[in-house]
């Protein structure tokens, strides 16, 4: 994990201003090391037996560290290649770690969500393709309470967890950032805080909210035609776009705005 991190460190410093997503990712992935040392330490020096429920929250951590190496990559294109492999890397460690775990379901613990396998293997499949156009659009899937959503990378600043916030905002370097807590407003509880900041380029004001999601994992998919609304949807008042599709779950993507 240092050496991920020293090697991310020196991608993003190559970058000049372009990389200051990137060191972010690098001291995100010393922060996590630092957390793995310490266990351990504990474990060999001071015989505290390590809990699983200390391993499940570091993979966790690093999920949402491989979710934003693969964020900051995405929106530098080729010049983030480099640091693919570092995302490759993080996710080994991550499945690695997970065999501590010693339990039936590590899959859950592999690849880019902290969400149990059976939660992130469905990702939206397009009824109706756009035929005229053979783009490819880079999403992410997130969950508010039992509603799937997705939202364009391009969109997606960065994920964080843990975050001071009231009941309007959250506070992150130094800076409140308006929150949108879906959760509340379906009267659930979200089990992990998890937040993912958002950009909104089709409203008239450009603004970045703090959504909070549960996030369950990166895929593509062809652009599509747009439907109409199935009825009984919850939040239904607040998409923005609709996609069918071919499983259960349909492309909803949400008005952040509006909520």
């Amino acid at each position: 994990m240092w050496l991920l991190a020293n090697m991310i460190a020196q991608q993003s410093s190559v970058m000049g201003r372009d990389g200051k997503g990137m060191a972010v990712v690098a001291e995100e992935t010393r922060i996590v090391s630092n957390k793995i040392l310490e266990m351990v330490d504990k474990a060999l020096y001071g015989n505290e037996e390590i809990e699983k429920d200390h391993i499940r929250e570091i993979v966790f951590e690093m999920n949402i560290l491989a979710l934003n190496c693969a964020i900051e990559c995405s929106r530098l294109g080729v010049r983030g290649q480099p640091t693919v492999v570092c995302i490759e890397d993080i996710r080994t460690i991550i499945y690695n770690i997970s065999l501590l775990l010693d339990e039936d379901k590590l899959d859950g613990y592999y690849g880019y969500t902290p969400m149990p396998a059976e939660s992130y293997a469905q990702m939206p499949i397009p009824k109706n393709r756009v035929k005229s156009s053979d783009y490819n659009n880079e999403l992410m899937l997130l969950r508010i309470g039992d509603v799937y959503v997705v939202e364009l990378l391009s969109n997606i600043k960065e994920i964080c967890v843990y975050l001071e916030r009231t009941e309007t905002h959250v506070k992150v370097q130094g800076m409140e950032v308006p929150l949108i807590d879906g959760f509340k407003k379906l009267d659930k509880k979200q089990e992990k805080p998890t937040y993912v900041f958002i950009q909104t380029p089709w409203a008239e004001k450009n603004k970045t909210y703090a959504v909070s999601a549960d996030v369950l994992g990166l895929f593509y998919s062809p652009s599509c035609q747009s439907a109409d609304v199935e009825s009984g949807i919850p939040l239904a008042e607040y998409v923005r776009d609709y996609w069918e599709s071919e499983n259960e779950i349909p492309f909803i993507f949400m008005d952040w705005t509006k909520m």
